[in-house]
Protein backbone atom coordinates (compact mmCIF):
# COMPACT_ATOMS: atom_id res chain seq x y z
CA UNK A 1 0.00 0.00 0.00
CA UNK A 2 2.98 2.35 0.58
CA UNK A 3 3.85 2.37 -2.89
CA UNK A 4 0.49 3.79 -4.25
CA UNK A 5 0.23 6.05 -0.85
CA UNK A 6 3.32 7.60 -1.79
CA UNK A 7 2.35 8.46 -5.51
CA UNK A 8 -0.65 10.21 -4.82
CA UNK A 9 0.89 12.24 -1.84
CA UNK A 10 3.20 13.03 -4.77
CA UNK A 11 0.71 13.83 -7.12
CA UNK A 12 -1.07 16.34 -4.66
CA UNK A 13 2.17 18.16 -4.29
CA UNK A 14 2.93 18.98 -7.25
CA UNK A 15 -0.43 20.41 -7.99
CA UNK A 16 0.41 22.49 -5.58
CA UNK A 17 -0.32 26.38 -6.91
CA UNK A 18 1.01 27.91 -8.93
CA UNK A 19 2.11 24.19 -10.94
CA UNK A 20 1.60 26.68 -14.55
CA UNK A 21 2.37 30.01 -15.69
CA UNK A 22 0.61 32.66 -13.90
CA UNK A 23 -1.56 35.70 -15.68
CA UNK A 24 -1.49 39.32 -14.37
CA UNK A 25 -3.52 41.90 -15.91
CA UNK A 26 -2.73 45.40 -16.57
CA UNK A 27 -5.71 47.40 -17.36
CA UNK A 28 -3.92 49.72 -19.60
CA UNK A 29 -1.88 50.42 -22.39
CA UNK A 30 1.85 49.01 -22.69
CA UNK A 31 4.70 51.76 -21.70
CA UNK A 32 3.28 53.41 -18.73
CA UNK A 33 3.20 53.54 -15.20
CA UNK A 34 1.14 51.16 -14.33
CA UNK A 35 2.82 48.70 -17.09
CA UNK A 36 6.40 49.52 -16.27
CA UNK A 37 5.92 49.16 -12.49
CA UNK A 38 3.81 45.87 -12.83
CA UNK A 39 6.49 44.28 -15.10
CA UNK A 40 8.98 44.75 -12.17
CA UNK A 41 6.54 42.99 -9.87
CA UNK A 42 6.01 39.87 -12.31
CA UNK A 43 9.76 39.48 -13.14
CA UNK A 44 10.26 39.19 -9.52
CA UNK A 45 7.33 37.30 -8.85
CA UNK A 46 8.48 34.54 -11.42
CA UNK A 47 11.44 34.44 -9.74
CA UNK A 48 10.38 33.90 -6.01
CA UNK A 49 7.35 31.49 -7.17
CA UNK A 50 9.31 30.02 -9.86
CA UNK A 51 6.84 30.24 -12.51
CA UNK A 52 6.55 32.76 -15.17
CA UNK A 53 4.14 35.30 -14.27
CA UNK A 54 2.81 36.63 -17.73
CA UNK A 55 1.66 40.29 -17.95
CA UNK A 56 -1.36 40.74 -20.46
CA UNK A 57 -2.46 44.32 -21.50
CA UNK A 58 -6.27 44.48 -21.39
CA UNK A 59 -6.99 48.35 -22.23
CA UNK A 60 -10.28 50.35 -22.18
CA UNK A 61 -12.95 52.11 -20.42
CA UNK A 62 -10.37 53.43 -17.51
CA UNK A 63 -9.50 49.81 -16.86
CA UNK A 64 -13.00 48.40 -16.89
CA UNK A 65 -12.29 46.29 -19.50
CA UNK A 66 -9.49 44.39 -17.73
CA UNK A 67 -10.97 44.48 -14.56
CA UNK A 68 -14.10 42.48 -15.88
CA UNK A 69 -12.39 40.05 -17.55
CA UNK A 70 -10.38 39.10 -14.28
CA UNK A 71 -13.71 39.25 -12.11
CA UNK A 72 -14.69 36.33 -14.65
CA UNK A 73 -11.87 34.43 -14.30
CA UNK A 74 -11.84 31.12 -12.26
CA UNK A 75 -10.92 32.36 -9.26
CA UNK A 76 -7.75 29.42 -8.83
CA UNK A 77 -5.08 31.89 -8.54
CA UNK A 78 -4.03 31.94 -12.19
CA UNK A 79 -5.49 35.11 -13.12
CA UNK A 80 -4.34 37.75 -11.18
CA UNK A 81 -5.31 41.97 -11.93
CA UNK A 82 -3.37 45.21 -11.10
CA UNK A 83 -5.97 47.20 -9.76
CA UNK A 84 -5.57 51.45 -9.45
CA UNK A 85 -7.28 53.92 -8.13
CA UNK A 86 -9.48 54.34 -11.39
CA UNK A 87 -11.09 51.02 -11.32
CA UNK A 88 -11.73 51.19 -7.85
CA UNK A 89 -12.06 54.84 -6.47
CA UNK A 90 -12.97 56.39 -9.71
CA UNK A 91 -15.07 54.47 -11.78
CA UNK A 92 -17.40 53.72 -9.43
CA UNK A 93 -18.11 57.74 -8.57
CA UNK A 94 -17.99 58.71 -11.99
CA UNK A 95 -19.75 55.72 -13.90
CA UNK A 96 -23.31 54.69 -13.65
CA UNK A 97 -22.80 51.45 -14.26
CA UNK A 98 -19.48 48.92 -14.20
CA UNK A 99 -19.52 45.66 -15.55
CA UNK A 100 -17.76 44.44 -12.08
CA UNK A 101 -18.40 45.01 -8.58
CA UNK A 102 -15.00 46.79 -7.24
CA UNK A 103 -15.69 45.50 -3.38
CA UNK A 104 -17.22 41.95 -4.07
CA UNK A 105 -15.39 41.12 -7.51
CA UNK A 106 -11.96 41.23 -6.01
CA UNK A 107 -9.67 40.33 -3.08
CA UNK A 108 -6.78 42.39 -2.30
CA UNK A 109 -3.48 40.45 -2.44
CA UNK A 110 -1.15 43.75 -1.39
CA UNK A 111 -0.02 47.01 -1.89
CA UNK A 112 2.94 47.43 -4.49
CA UNK A 113 3.34 50.95 -4.16
CA UNK A 114 2.04 54.68 -3.85
CA UNK A 115 2.96 57.14 -6.45
CA UNK A 116 2.87 60.98 -6.58
CA UNK A 117 2.21 63.15 -10.16
CA UNK A 118 3.67 65.95 -11.55
CA UNK A 119 2.76 68.45 -14.25
CA UNK A 120 4.90 68.72 -17.13
CA UNK A 121 4.12 71.31 -19.96
CA UNK A 122 5.77 71.33 -23.62
CA UNK A 123 9.14 72.76 -24.11
CA UNK A 124 7.64 74.43 -27.21
CA UNK A 125 6.46 76.86 -24.52
CA UNK A 126 8.70 79.73 -23.33
CA UNK A 127 6.61 79.10 -19.77
CA UNK A 128 9.61 77.76 -17.68
CA UNK A 129 7.49 77.68 -13.91
CA UNK A 130 3.75 76.87 -13.10
CA UNK A 131 3.37 80.84 -12.31
CA UNK A 132 4.18 81.93 -16.25
CA UNK A 133 2.30 78.37 -17.25
CA UNK A 134 -1.24 79.36 -15.68
CA UNK A 135 -0.67 83.35 -16.91
CA UNK A 136 0.12 81.83 -20.44
CA UNK A 137 -2.98 79.54 -20.51
CA UNK A 138 -5.06 82.40 -19.05
CA UNK A 139 -4.21 84.46 -22.27
CA UNK A 140 -5.37 81.98 -24.22
CA UNK A 141 -8.57 80.34 -22.73
CA UNK A 142 -9.76 77.39 -24.18
CA UNK A 143 -6.98 77.44 -27.27
CA UNK A 144 -4.30 75.29 -25.18
CA UNK A 145 -4.81 71.17 -24.95
CA UNK A 146 -3.74 68.74 -21.83
CA UNK A 147 -3.86 65.38 -22.48
CA UNK A 148 -4.66 62.03 -19.80
CA UNK A 149 -4.46 58.40 -20.67
CA UNK A 150 -8.51 58.73 -20.47
CA UNK A 151 -11.36 60.29 -19.65
CA UNK A 152 -12.28 59.97 -15.64
CA UNK A 153 -8.68 58.81 -15.34
CA UNK A 154 -6.57 59.98 -12.42
CA UNK A 155 -4.66 62.20 -14.60
CA UNK A 156 -7.29 64.07 -16.10
CA UNK A 157 -9.65 64.35 -12.71
CA UNK A 158 -5.72 66.16 -11.28
CA UNK A 159 -5.60 68.22 -13.95
CA UNK A 160 -9.31 69.54 -13.66
CA UNK A 161 -8.10 70.11 -9.91
CA UNK A 162 -5.19 72.24 -11.26
CA UNK A 163 -7.51 74.05 -13.42
CA UNK A 164 -10.55 74.44 -10.61
CA UNK A 165 -7.67 76.06 -8.72
CA UNK A 166 -5.78 78.55 -11.14
CA UNK A 167 -8.70 79.46 -13.20
CA UNK A 168 -7.17 78.09 -16.39
CA UNK A 169 -9.34 76.71 -19.95
CA UNK A 170 -7.94 74.09 -21.87
CA UNK A 171 -9.28 71.36 -23.86
CA UNK A 172 -8.97 67.78 -22.84
CA UNK A 173 -7.68 65.12 -25.16
CA UNK A 174 -7.76 61.77 -23.50
CA UNK A 175 -5.50 58.58 -24.98
CA UNK A 176 -4.76 55.03 -24.10
CA UNK A 177 -2.55 55.42 -22.10
CA UNK A 178 -0.07 57.15 -20.21
CA UNK A 179 3.01 56.65 -22.94
CA UNK A 180 1.02 58.09 -25.81
CA UNK A 181 -0.28 60.96 -23.35
CA UNK A 182 3.14 61.76 -23.16
CA UNK A 183 4.15 60.92 -26.59
CA UNK A 184 1.20 63.65 -27.55
CA UNK A 185 2.98 66.18 -25.01
CA UNK A 186 6.57 65.86 -26.38
CA UNK A 187 4.99 66.19 -30.52
CA UNK A 188 3.22 69.45 -29.35
CA UNK A 189 0.15 68.81 -30.39
CA UNK A 190 -0.93 69.01 -26.39
CA UNK A 191 0.59 71.67 -24.41
CA UNK A 192 0.49 69.91 -21.01
CA UNK A 193 0.26 67.03 -19.40
CA UNK A 194 0.07 65.42 -15.41
CA UNK A 195 2.03 62.06 -15.46
CA UNK A 196 3.33 59.98 -12.48
CA UNK A 197 6.94 60.64 -11.36
CA UNK A 198 8.49 57.72 -12.83
CA UNK A 199 7.56 58.51 -16.42
CA UNK A 200 8.01 62.01 -16.37
CA UNK A 201 11.70 61.89 -15.20
CA UNK A 202 13.55 60.51 -18.01
CA UNK A 203 11.49 62.92 -20.46
CA UNK A 204 12.19 65.98 -18.09
CA UNK A 205 16.02 65.16 -17.55
CA UNK A 206 16.70 65.07 -21.42
CA UNK A 207 14.81 68.07 -21.79
CA UNK A 208 12.19 66.86 -24.20
CA UNK A 209 9.20 68.47 -21.83
CA UNK A 210 9.49 70.47 -18.69
CA UNK A 211 8.88 69.23 -15.44
CA UNK A 212 7.18 72.58 -13.28
CA UNK A 213 5.57 71.12 -9.73
CA UNK A 214 4.61 67.87 -8.39
CA UNK A 215 1.39 66.48 -6.52
CA UNK A 216 2.77 65.07 -3.55
CA UNK A 217 2.77 66.85 0.25
CA UNK A 218 6.96 67.08 0.16
CA UNK A 219 9.57 67.66 -2.33
CA UNK A 220 10.79 64.83 -3.37
CA UNK A 221 14.48 63.64 -3.27
CA UNK A 222 14.06 62.02 -6.83
CA UNK A 223 13.52 65.69 -7.92
CA UNK A 224 14.43 68.13 -5.05
CA UNK A 225 14.50 71.32 -6.90
CA UNK A 226 10.60 70.68 -8.21
CA UNK A 227 8.50 72.64 -5.91
CA UNK A 228 5.07 71.19 -4.85
CA UNK A 229 1.64 72.68 -5.86
CA UNK A 230 0.69 73.28 -2.05
CA UNK A 231 4.39 75.39 -1.69
CA UNK A 232 3.52 77.17 -4.79
CA UNK A 233 0.27 77.68 -3.25
CA UNK A 234 -2.35 75.61 -4.99
CA UNK A 235 -4.00 72.62 -3.06
CA UNK A 236 -3.23 70.07 -5.28
CA UNK A 237 -2.21 66.67 -3.84
CA UNK A 238 -3.10 63.61 -5.89
CA UNK A 239 -1.40 59.90 -5.32
CA UNK A 240 -1.90 57.31 -6.61
CA UNK A 241 -1.85 53.79 -5.48
CA UNK A 242 -1.10 49.82 -7.17
CA UNK A 243 -2.60 46.61 -5.46
CA UNK A 244 -2.91 43.21 -6.46
CA UNK A 245 -5.77 41.81 -6.45
CA UNK A 246 -7.24 37.91 -7.69
CA UNK A 247 -11.16 37.11 -8.78
CA UNK A 248 -13.38 36.85 -5.43
CA UNK A 249 -13.22 33.12 -4.19
CA UNK A 250 -9.78 32.65 -4.91
CA UNK A 251 -8.60 30.65 -1.89
CA UNK A 252 -7.14 32.31 0.82
CA UNK A 253 -4.12 29.74 1.25
CA UNK A 254 -3.35 30.82 -2.39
Amino acid sequence: AAGPLAALLAGTASAAWPDRPVRLVVPWAPGGNVDIVNRIVAAAMSDDLKQSVIVENRPGANGAVGMESVSRAAPDGYTLVVAVAETHALNPVLRQSLPYDPLKGFVSIGIVDRFPFSLVISNKLQASDVKSFVAYAKEQPGKLNFSSWGRGSLSHVAFELLKQSTGMEMVHVPFNGAAPAIGALVGGSVQGFVAPVSLARPYGADGRVKVLAVTSEKRLDVLPGVPTFTELGYPVVVVGWHVIAAPAGTPAEV
